[in-house]
């Protein structure tokens, strides 16, 4: 064979085994894409067990409405915003929030109790008494739990996805029910205004760089990888949550000087939340169900504070008042964490109002003295409940 034909032979297995490894390196980038964005879902949260913690019930209503089982042992609703929801300086608080502590707690004492946490981040007043009374019947609650603040009665609005799972002409009927007497117009309208139709009340966000991106590329991916369909929710944590999010809010707030922390403030909000809070307490009282709402803690050691003094002894003095008119149980906590429990937001402005696992902990323990009796006295009265 001549040397010319050598190098010819040569070049061909050259050029396949470049195809070769070319093909191999692009299957393996297939799979490792396939293993990385696997670890995203597009699927909403919903409900999840853990023990005897049903959790993320409030992130899909709809579904926990579908899969809750009927309890098989007395059952605590806890709602609440991410003051109870999130543990601060842990993403994830899966067995270290307030409900989880509870649970644990009363196991401690030898009382078995099933929590259904409805708390989330975001969630005001307003919307908690929607979650209460959308799911009533479902969760079957021996004892409700609800903590708030001022920082949960700055609106009114209720969230997309919630009005998506609701019947909101039963609902809106069973708001008008329980709502207590005296109220004035404009307050009895803001409790039962909400429909799947307010998309006006509803703040919305543009495009994002990745949703833009999506109309100029063709379709074709989706249909030969099967990550693909999660591009959305990877890029918004890897990429848009923190650089045009988060990274261009704070350097917004950098150059305006401003913080993230804040001095809230009574607000229009505030009469329409109370209300909403004695709703929800008319609607425990008349069946038996004891409420106790828990003014939960802060810190005021480092400006700007969460809350002036005189708002705060008022807001304790106006919850007060509506526990002796309905009939619930009030847990004063908001001095119960010192300062070693709380921490800063990412522009380093301190966040007083979000607390630690040990915060969670103490506050959990807490709750769980003052509903101790109530299953114990439930135990006596039905052993086999136990």
């Amino acid at each position: 064979m001549r040397r010319g034909d050598h190098a010819a032979m040569r070049s061909k297995r050259g050029v396949r085994l470049l195809l070769l490894y070319t093909v191999a390196a692009f299957a393996a980038l297939l799979g490792g894409w396939n293993v990385f964005a696997g670890r995203f879902s597009g699927a909403a949260a919903g409900l999840e067990r853990h023990g005897a913690v049903f959790e993320n019930a409030a992130l899909d209503l709809r579904r926990t409405l579908a899969e809750l089982p009927a309890p098989a042992r007395p059952r605590i609703a806890v709602f609440g915003s991410s003051q109870i929801a999130t543990v601060k300086g842990d993403p994830d608080p899966v067995g270290l929030s307030v409900p989880y502590r509870l649970q644990q707690q009363l196991a401690e004492q030898g009382l078995a109790a099933e929590v259904v946490d409805l708390s989330e981040g975001g969630q005001q007043l307003v919307e908690s008494m929607v979650l209460q009374l959308a799911s009533l019947r479902v969760v079957q609650a021996n004892l409700v739990v609800i903590g708030v603040s001022l920082f949960s009665m700055q609106t009114t609005q209720i969230r997309e996805t919630l009005l998506e799972a609701i019947e909101a002409a039963a609902l809106r009927d069973l708001v008008r029910a329980e709502l207590p007497p005296g109220l004035d117009p404009e307050t009895t309208r803001s409790l039962t205004a909400f429909s799947r139709q307010a998309k006006q009340r509803l703040s919305s966000r543009g495009e994002t760089i990745q949703q833009r991106l999506d109309a100029r590329i063709a379709n074709w991916l989706a249909a030969h990888l099967a990550a693909f369909a999660n591009r959305q929710v990877m890029f918004d944590e890897l990429i848009d949550a923190p650089i045009r999010r988060d990274l261009a809010e704070l350097i917004k707030r950098n150059l305006a000087e401003a913080k993230t922390a804040r001095t809230f403030q009574i607000g229009n909000a505030y009469p329409v939340s109370l209300a909403a809070l004695e709703v929800m307490g008319r609607a425990c009282h008349e069946r038996g169900i004891p409420l106790l709402v828990v003014v939960l803690p802060y810190d005021d050691s480092r400006p700007p504070v969460p809350f002036e003094p005189d708002t705060q002894r008022r807001i304790v003095a106006d919850l007060q008042a509506a526990a002796q008119r309905r009939g619930f149980e009030l847990l004063d906590a908001s001095r119960l964490l010192g300062p070693e429990h709380f921490a800063f937001f990412e522009d380093r402005s301190p966040d007083d109002l979000h607390f630690d696992r040990a915060g969670h902990a103490l506050l959990g323990g807490r709750i769980a003295e003052r509903v101790a009796p109530w299953l114990a006295a439930a135990a006596q009265r039905a052993p086999d409940a136990l």
